[in-house]
Parts: structure tokens; sequence; C-alpha cells
């Protein structure tokens, strides 16, 4: 294997994919390794807009350094790609500084909105559940008096 191969399978195997899986577990998930991942982070942009800035940017880098042996006339291609990657790094560096993001963009509001979204769930379960178990209410109504 070349060492631009091994480069490649090291920015995307060990740097990208595994960055993006944890910015998806602490995004997205209420498990132990979601909430774990979101406190590793030291600053308020870091799970928000870091991990998946920079974890698109190696996988980026890695694509392009496998695609060399592949497509080796592909020269204008990968330098578009790798400057994209670059742009990508600086910004998730101007983003480690406490740059307000839109609410939706922090693990924190997509946990409150999953927790109103359960106990939502279980009010209507509850309701329902409630309402099934009551007697029905007889439908015949007293006959009318003649008038």
């Amino acid at each position: 294997m070349s060492e631009n191969t091994l480069v490649g399978i090291g920015c995307l195997g060990f740097l990208g994919t595994p960055t993006l899986v944890f910015w998806a577990l602490a995004m997205f998930t209420d498990t132990q390794a979601g909430r774990f991942y979101d406190s590793l982070s030291d600053v308020r942009n870091g799970t928000a807009f870091c991990l998946p800035v920079i974890g698109l940017a190696f996988t980026i880098i890695g694509i392009v350094m496998l695609s060399e042996p592949l497509f080796p006339g592909a020269e204008n291609a990968r330098i578009a790609a790798s400057v994209f990657a670059g742009l990508l790094l600086i910004l998730g560096l101007v983003f480690r500084f406490p740059i307000p993001l839109p609410r939706w963009m922090y693990p924190q509001w997509h946990a409150a909105r999953r927790l109103e979204r359960r106990r939502a769930a279980l009010a209507a379960a509850s309701t329902t559940t409630s309402s099934a178990n009551r007697t029905p209410a007889s439908t015949s109504s007293p006959p009318e008096e003649p008038r």
C-alpha cells in the first residue's frame, strides 16, 4: 500500500467516521454514551458545531487520499475537496469561540424536545388507557312522555 492510502485510511477510519458517530450519539440519543460524549466538549459550540465539521473534514480528506490511486486524473477534484476540507477545519476552529448558534444546533435542545415528546406520548397513552377502562355510558335515552 502506498503512503497516501494509509494516510487516507487513517483520516477516514480513525478520525472522521468515529467523530461523526460520537457527534450523532451526543446530539440525537439519550444513551449513556451520548451523555458521555456531550460532556467531553469543553466549549458550548463543541458538540453543536465543531464535532460534525471536523468529522466531515477528516472524512473528506480520507476520501481524497483514498481516491488518488483509483482516479489518477482527477487532480482538480481532489484539490477542490482538499480546499473545502481545509475551510471546514478553519471554520471548526473559529466556532470554538462562544459564538451563539441557533437553539436547534445544541444537544440540550434536542434532549428537551425528546423529553417533551416522551411526556406527551405518556400522557396520550394514559388518557387512552383510562378511557378504555371506563364502562361505556348507556346509549339509550329515557322514553319520552306523551303530551
